[in-house]
């Protein structure tokens, strides 16, 4: 009879054909399920739980404002004044006489400003009246347009209102101001023979169509 050694491990059991059973699966109330949107996983919502962020109300880009170009001067004259706003957001640059003038009644006269200024490119300078000159003195400025490739020396035109007083301004006078507008960029207006109606079209061409 022959004795096995008690330290040798026992033989291995011979192999089977049966296949192994697979693992036992979780209970289905044990599994966690997770929502995946758009690459983001979420869990699924439960009583007290905060507002999806996605059905949040989207809140306003704010929208980036890109700061108009400058607007550049040349003084033609040692006696001219810088063109000034008096607060800042003014819409208009103060625009001053170099010399002292004497306007008679009921007259009108060119009166330099002694600078040459450069209106950038999709833009227009409009030579404007100043409200509490023309209330206070009776001064009145006829509006002009300044063109971008305009670059003579700025004149003002102004008128004695008047009947009987001469009105005498003194060297740096602010008569008048320089708004700058955006312009439209188009050059060429296009020939048609008819329009689309307005409300005004009534008023003005009943019919919508050119009287050539």
């Amino acid at each position: 009879m022959e004795l096995s050694d008690p330290q040798s491990p026992p033989p291995p059991p011979p192999p089977s054909n049966t296949p192994t059973p697979p693992p036992a699966q979780p209970a289905e109330a044990d599994i966690e399920v997770t929502s995946v949107h758009l690459g983001t996983a979420t869990s699924p919502r439960r009583e007290g739980d905060e507002e999806s962020p996605a059905k949040r109300p989207r809140l306003p880009r704010p929208r980036i404002l890109i700061p108009d170009p400058p607007v550049y001067f040349i003084p033609t004259s040692p006696k001219a004044r810088q063109p000034t706003k008096n607060y800042p957001g003014d819409a208009g640059f103060d625009l001053f006489t170099t010399e002292a003038c004497e306007i008679a009644p009921c007259d009108r006269m060119f009166i330099s400003t002694g600078i040459c200024v450069m209106i950038p490119k999709g833009f227009v300078g409009m030579v404007m009246p100043k409200s509490g000159v023309t209330m206070d003195t009776g001064l009145f400025v006829v509006p002009g347009v300044i063109d971008s490739g305009y670059r003579d020396v700025l004149h003002v035109m102004v008128y004695n209102s008047n009947r009987k007083t001469k009105l005498y301004l003194p060297k740096h006078s602010n008569i008048a101001q320089m708004v700058i507008h955006r312009i439209h960029s188009s050059d060429t207006l296009i020939f048609t023979d008819r329009l689309t109606s307005s409300e005004r079209s009534l008023q003005t061409c009943p019919h919508g169509r050119a009287s050539l």
